[in-house]
């Protein structure tokens, strides 16, 4: 729990410029019956709007430090900004996840807060929250729509992709409610931006993981979410080539010249059809229940030299699985927002269509192809690349001609 905060710490009550802190001090210290009594008050209902120092809060930004959700809500319904920033940029919502207020912090993202806090802020919740491993806070921000790559940041020339963040303090479960909830691996997906080489170095999970020395599970986990294995950085070295002791640096050289397992592969791009932000529908696909686990990484494999991944990774993966939720509220990248109405939800459920029966029918397919370890290709393949064994490179080549079909049925409207 969040320690208690002194009242003279947080507020200013012999600030001037704002005399009557009345509505400050009941927001702040959680009174509600106070609270609903002075914004009754005809000559004291402006009040709503003051700030007081020293850091400029307004009444919803000292009910969301202290967590009080009922002077929130009271707050929110007489008119208060749900976004109104303090004089360092923080929302509410910032300071009532930083607090580890998480009823607070869910109720002002109910009322439309946005989960990115305020461009003004170099530092956006999320970010924090990583930096601090705060995981009940993390997947929040997720099902709200959070940007889990902070891509706005990054393009002003602010490090810290959140995965990298995570893996920089060793935070193992909060990095995996990130990929978990869709989050990007690496840039890729961004290359239309144009981010200058010295950003994607910044940003590559690799290259962090071999840097501060995180346990191997951090690229076991990166690696099958996709992850690009031989990014480079600014001095156009691979994350192999930066250090000569670290506890991934075995695991990472003998696999980052290998293709991803068949399954793994159509896995991938079956999300990637999907999108983080209709996870929920993969449980509605007419498959049986150890497609749809595979599906959503609730069973799951790494092939690695001599065996699968330890046990305890899978483990954690199925400690921490997130629900899925619709979500009320769709926030987009580069600070574009998209609200809907507190009863609406963005994407509606639907019932498995022909689509779903010709994803069942491919991925069994592709499932059987895997299974059988004398898959031979259509054609003589292209030679694979050093260290890459013959049987993944055979179910690579396999892969790249089924793939097509189940992007077709999944892309369509």
């Amino acid at each position: 729990m969040a320690r208690e905060l002194p009242v003279h710490f947080i507020l200013d009550l012999d600030d001037d410029d704002c005399p009557d802190s009345c509505l400050h001090l009941a927001a702040f210290l959680g009174n509600i019956q106070s609270l609903r009594e002075i914004l009754q008050d005809p000559l004291k209902k402006d009040l709503i709007r003051a700030r007081i120092r020293p850091f400029l809060s307004t009444p919803l930004r000292l009910a969301a430090t202290g967590g009080h959700v009922e002077c929130i809500e009271e707050l929110l319904e007489n008119g208060a900004e749900v976004d109104e920033e303090d004089i360092k940029a923080q929302t509410p919502l910032f300071v009532a996840l930083v607090n580890q207020h998480w009823s607070a912090a869910r109720t002002l993202l109910e009322h439309g807060a946005n989960p990115n806090g305020s461009l003004r802020n170099l530092c956006s919740p999320l970010s924090i929250l990583c930096q601090r491993g705060l995981e009940q806070g993390i997947q929040l921000l997720c099902e709200y729509g959070v940007d889990t790559e902070d891509i706005t940041r990054i393009m002003s020339g602010m490090p810290g992709l959140p995965l990298t963040t995570c893996a920089t303090y060793h935070h193992l479960r909060s990095f995996v409610i990130l990929l978990l909830n869709g989050a990007a691996p690496d840039l890729k997906t961004y290359r239309n931006l144009d981010l200058r080489d010295f950003v994607n170095s910044q940003c590559s999970v690799p290259h962090t993981v071999i840097k501060y020395k995180c346990p191997v599970e951090f690229l076991y986990l990166y690696r099958e979410f996709g992850g690009n294995m031989k990014l480079r950085d600014a001095k156009g070295l691979t994350a192999s080539e930066i250090c000569d002791n670290a506890p991934a640096l075995e695991y990472l050289r003998k696999v980052q010249d290998q293709p991803l397992s068949l399954a793994s592969l159509a896995r991938l791009c079956i999300r990637q059809q999907f999108g983080r932000n209709r996870f929920h529908l993969i449980q509605s696909l007419p498959l049986a229940q150890q497609y749809i686990n595979n599906l959503l990484f609730k069973d799951f494999r790494l092939e690695i030299e001599g065996g699968c991944m330890p046990v305890t990774c899978s483990a954690l993966v199925l400690s921490i699985y997130p629900r899925f939720p619709q979500m009320k509220i769709k926030f987009l990248h580069l600070g574009k927002m998209q609200t809907v109405s507190k009863d609406k939800t963005v994407f509606e459920s639907s019932e498995p269509s022909s689509r779903g029966i010709a994803v069942v029918e491919t991925l069994t397919k592709l499932s059987k192809a895997l299974s059988c370890s004398q898959t031979s290709p259509p054609s003589p393949p292209p030679p694979p690349p050093t260290g890459a064994r013959p049987g993944l490179w055979r179910n690579n080549i396999f892969l790249q001609e089924q793939i097509p079909h189940l992007v077709c049925f999944l892309s369509q409207d």
